[in-house]
Order: structure tokens, then C-alpha cells, then sequence
């Protein structure tokens, strides 16, 4: 009957409703941001976050390319990682994420490819890895840190050209220098300066 097929429509519209928050739901639920873009580069799904970091709205986002998203040094390296997606299935690249200000934030993003009615799209998400970086680049700064001391000690703990007369230092460069001087540039070492018994006596005679 008529008010049969009526009921039995409202029922799959309210059914696909239901499905359609259900996915809008569960891809701005996940971490960091979500896309999906064909191999044209044309977005068809991001989520919530993808907004929210990135600065731009919907509108603007549906008529840009996935790789105005990425810092400039960083382009060749995320179109390969793209193309490599729809020849070979997956990838992932760290690259920086452009912001609609300027802000550039390290990010992993990874790509899979998947088809629908004939079309091949790419569905993946990136995540900020800046806390990652930032602890690589201290770690970096600290071997660095270290191995210039190594240097230093090594210095200091091999045969320093010295006067015999003056005591005056001659670095690797053949520079002289004071051998206070030298050894505080080249060393945590701090001077302070007193004279010993037998100076004092020297200079000093009448304070016997």
C-alpha cells in the first residue's frame, strides 16, 4: 500500500541519517586530522580537526590541493609520497603542516589507497609530532655539546706546545695565548688568582 512504501522510506531515510552520523561521528573522533582526496588531488572528507588546526573552513578547504597544506621544503617529498600511495597502496612522509597563519608544525602523515565505483581515492591521517622533534633536536644539540668537549679534552689531555720562558700556549691554529686563557677557553675550568708562598716571598720580602 501507499502508507506502507511511505513508512518503509522514512524508515531507510531515518536508517541512512542514523549511518551518516554514526561515520561523521567516528572520523572527527580520531586523533590529529583525516582526509580523503582523489588521485586529482580534489578533497571529498576531512574531519573537525583538520579545520581547527589548519585555520581554514570547509569552503576553503574543498578548493585546495593536499599540497597547500605542506611547507614549501617539504612538497617533492609529499607528492612522491602521494604518487607512491596510488602505485603501491601505502605510504607515509614527516613533513610540515601549513596553517592558514603561516605556523608550520611537524607532522607524520600516512596515505591508503582504496577504490569506490571505479575511482581511486586516498583515505589518511597525520599526526603532530612536534614533542618527537623537539626532543630528536635537543638530543642532537646535546651530542653535539658533548662531542665539543671530547674535542676539548682531547686538547687538553695531549702535548701542549708551551714557552719555557713565558709559559704562553700555542693553540692548533698557532696562535699564543696565556695558559689561563687557554685552558678556560678550552675547559669549564674558572681562575682565581693568589700568589703562592715562595712568590710572595719574592715580591713581597719585607712582609717576612
Amino acid at each position: 500500500s501507499i502508507i506502507h512504501d511511505i513508512s518503509a522510506r522514512k524508515l531507510f531515510e531515518k536508517q541512512i541519517k542514523l549511518e551518516k552520523h554514526f561515520s561523521e561521528s567516528l572520523i572527527n573522533s580520531l586523533p590529529g586530522v583525516m582526509y580523503v582526496f582523489d588521485q586529482l588531488g580534489h578533497f571529498k572528507r576531512w574531519n573537525k580537526n583538520f579545520e581547527i588546526i589548519t585555520g581554514y573552513s570547509s569552503n576553503q578547504i574543498i578548493k585546495m590541493n593536499p599540497l597547500d597544506f605542506i611547507a614549501t621544503e617539504d612538497k617533492t617529498r609529499v607528492r612522491k609520497a602521494i604518487e607512491k600511495v596510488f602505485h603501491e597502496g601505502s605510504s607515509d612522509v614527516e613533513a610540515g603542516l601549513s596553517t592558514i597563519s603561516g605556523q608550520i608544525i611537524p607532522y607524520l602523515f600516512t596515505g591508503y589507497k582504496f577504490a569506490q565505483k571505479n575511482l581511486s581515492y586516498l583515505v589518511g591521517v597525520g599526526l603532530d609530532i612536534s614533542d618527537r622533534v623537539k626532543t630528536e633536536k635537543e638530543k642532537e644539540n646535546l651530542i653535539n655539546k658533548l662531542q665539543e668537549t671530547l674535542s676539548q679534552v682531547k686538547q687538553l689531555s695531549g702535548f701542549l706546545p708551551i714557552c719555557a720562558s713565558c709559559k704562553n700556549i700555542r693553540d692548533d691554529k698557532g696562535y699564543w695565548s696565556q695558559i689561563e686563557l687557554y685552558i678556560k677557553e678550552h675547559s669549564e675550568a674558572e681562575f682565581s688568582h693568589s700568589l703562592c708562598p715562595d712568590c710572595a716571598k719574592k715580591l713581597y720580602p719585607e712582609s717576612d
